[in-house]
C-alpha cells in the first residue's frame, strides 16, 4: 500500500484498510508514495495506492515524484488507485486520476476502477472497501474513525484584503500565537516550534475536518501568518475572508519537514501562484542574512506566476498580487521580485519600483 497526503490523512484511512487486510490474513507493507518502487516488491500479490490532491491538481508532499517513478517502472501486479478530495473544487481527485491514467497508459492492469472518496467521507471509503473486497474475495467491512486533532483557539490581530474589485477576494491574515497552558505545554499539546512552510490545520465551523494552510511565518516571528483566497464553496476559506479582527478559530500546526528551505549560503530562487507565495516569502524572511547578496546577484528571487491573460493585463490585480507580496519582504533587502504570465507570448512592459527591493514585470511563453 503506497500513500500520498500532505496532511497525513490518507495515512489514517490507509492504517485503517491495513488493518482489516491483515485481519483477514493480509500481509502488509506500507510506504509513502513518493517512494513507489515497484520492481523492489518482489512478494507483492497487488499494489493499492490511495493518494490526495494537492492544491490545482499536484502532487501531495509524500506523493512528489510517483508518476516519474510509476512512467519508468515495468507493469508488475495489478493495481488500484483510490483518490481523496472535495467536490467543491475543479480539480477534485486529479492527482488519483493522473495517477491511473498513467498506469493505464503504461499497461498496468487494474483490480478495480478509481475510486473517490469526497471530504473525508467515511461512508465512501467503505464503499469502495465493499469493492475491494469483492475483487479480492475477502470481507472487508471498513469502519474509519479519524482521532480529531488537538487544537487552540488563535485570535485574528490584523488582516489585509485584496481582490475584492476584480471578484478574486484574498487576504493575509496575521494571528496572535495561542497561549497554551503548562499541562498543555508539558503534553505536547500546545503550538510549540513552527517554521514557514509547515502546515496550518483550522476546523471550519460545520465540520469537523481541518483545512490545511501553508504558513507563512515561524515562532522566532511572535506570529502566525498565512496567505488565503476565497475558493468557490470552499466552507473554511469563505469563513476566513470573512473572519475580522478580534474574533477566533481553533487551529493546530502540522510540521511539513520536506518543505524547507536548504540551510546553505547560496542564493535562492522560489516559484509560486497566486497565495501560494506566502510559505516563499516566510523562507526569505526566515533567511535573515545568511544568504548574503553576490555582485550582480540577489539573495533570493521570488517569481510569482499569474494563470490567465486576463488577470495578467488587469491593472487592478496586478496591483493587488504585488502588494500582496510587499508586506511579507518590507524588512527584507536584496530581493527581487519578478511576475510572470503563464498564457503571456510576449514580454510584457516592465515596471520597478525604486530602492533595494526592484519589482519587475516580465512576459514568459
Amino acid at each position: 500500500m503506497a500513500s500520498g497526503s500532505t496532511s497525513d490523512s490518507t495515512w489514517g484511512f490507509a492504517a485503517t484498510l491495513a488493518k482489516d487486510l491483515q485481519a483477514a490474513g493480509q500481509a502488509v507493507h506500507m510506504a509513502p508514495l513518493s517512494a513507489f518502487a515497484p520492481h523492489s516488491y518482489t512478494a507483492a500479490q497487488r499494489i493499492i495506492v490511495m493518494t490526495a490532491t494537492w492544491g490545482d491538481g499536484t502532487a501531495p508532499t509524500t506523493a512528489n515524484g510517483a508518476l516519474a517513478r510509476l512512467a519508468a517502472a515495468k507493469p508488475t501486479v495489478p493495481l488500484a488507485v483510490l483518490g481523496f478530495g472535495d467536490r467543491s473544487f475543479p480539480a477534485f481527485c486529479a492527482y488519483a486520476k493522473d495517477f491511473e491514467a498513467a498506469a493505464l497508459a503504461n499497461c498496468w492492469s487494474l483490480l478495480l476502477p478509481l475510486g473517490e472518496v469526497d471530504r473525508q467521507s467515511d461512508q465512501d471509503f467503505a464503499r469502495w472497501g465493499r469493492a475491494l473486497g469483492a475483487a479480492l474475495d475477502l470481507p472487508l467491512t471498513l469502519a474509519h474513525r479519524p482521532v480529531a486533532p488537538q487544537s487552540l483557539p488563535m485570535t485574528l490581530v490584523s488582516r489585509r484584503a485584496y481582490g475584492e474589485a476584480v471578484q478574486a477576494p484574498a487576504a493575509i491574515l496575521h494571528f496572535a500565537v495561542p497561549q497554551a497552558g503548562l499541562w498543555q505545554r508539558l503534553t505536547g499539546r500546545g503550538f510549540g516550534k513552527f517554521q514557514a512552510g509547515d502546515l496550518l490545520g483550522i476546523a471550519p465551523e460545520g465540520s469537523t475536518i481541518p483545512r490545511f494552510y501553508s504558513l507563512a511565518s515561524c515562532s522566532a516571528d511572535g506570529f502566525v501568518e498565512i496567505a488565503i483566497r476565497k475558493h468557490q464553496g470552499g466552507l473554511c476559506s469563505g469563513q476566513l475572508i470573512n473572519l475580522q479582527v478580534g474574533q477566533s478559530v481553533q487551529a493546530f500546526v502540522r510540521p511539513n519537514p520536506v518543505f524547507r528551505a536548504d540551510r546553505t549560503r547560496a542564493p535562492l530562487i522560489l516559484i509560486g501562484a497566486g497565495t501560494g507565495i506566502g510559505p516563499l516569502a516566510g523562507f526569505i524572511r526566515a533567511q535573515g542574512d545568511r544568504r548574503p547578496s553576490t555582485s550582480g546577484s540577489a539573495r533570493a528571487t521570488l517569481i510569482r506566476i499569474c494563470s490567465t491573460v486576463k488577470s495578467w493585463i488587469n491593472g487592478p490585480m496586478t496591483d493587488s498580487l504585488l502588494d500582496c507580496a510587499r508586506p511579507f519582504l518590507a524588512a527584507v533587502s536584496g530581493i527581487t521580485c519578478r511576475m510572470l504570465c503563464a498564457k503571456t507570448p510576449s514580454p510584457c512592459k516592465t515596471s520597478s519600483q525604486a530602492g533595494p527591493r526592484s519589482w519587475s514585470v516580465a512576459g514568459a511563453t
